[in-house]
C-alpha cells in the first residue's frame, strides 16, 4: 500500500472505487467489535453523569474501570481485525 501514488488513484475514477471499497470492506470486517465499543463509550458516559450528580464516584470505580477495560479490548479487537483483513485481502488497484 505504501507504494501506491495518491494521485494516480484519485485521477482514475475505476482506482478510486476499488480503493474506496476495500477501505470499507475492511470497516465491515472490524465493525460488530466498533459498534460494541461505543455502547461501551455511552455506558461510561452514563456511569460518569450518574456518579457526578448522585456523588457516587467511589460506589461506581469498579464498575466504570471494568467497563473502560472491555471498551479498549473491544477496540483492540476491532484494530487487529482490520488489520488481519488488510494482510489477507492486499489492495490491487486496477490499471496501476
Amino acid at each position: 500500500m505504501l507504494d501506491v501514488d495518491p494521485y494516480m488513484v484519485v485521477r482514475n475514477s475505476a482506482t478510486l472505487q476499488a480503493y474506496r471499497d476495500y477501505h470499507r470492506a475492511a470497516r465491515a470486517a472490524a465493525q460488530p467489535w466498533i459498534t460494541i465499543a461505543v455502547a461501551l463509550a455511552l455506558v461510561q458516559i452514563a456511569m460518569f453523569l450518574y456518579a457526578l450528580f448522585h456523588n457516587a464516584f467511589r460506589a461506581l470505580s469498579l464498575v466504570e474501570s471494568l467497563a473502560m477495560g472491555a471498551f479498549g479490548l473491544a477496540m483492540g479487537i476491532a484494530g487487529l481485525r482490520a488489520w488481519s483483513y488488510r494482510r489477507a485481502h492486499p489492495l490491487r488497484l486496477p490499471g496501476i
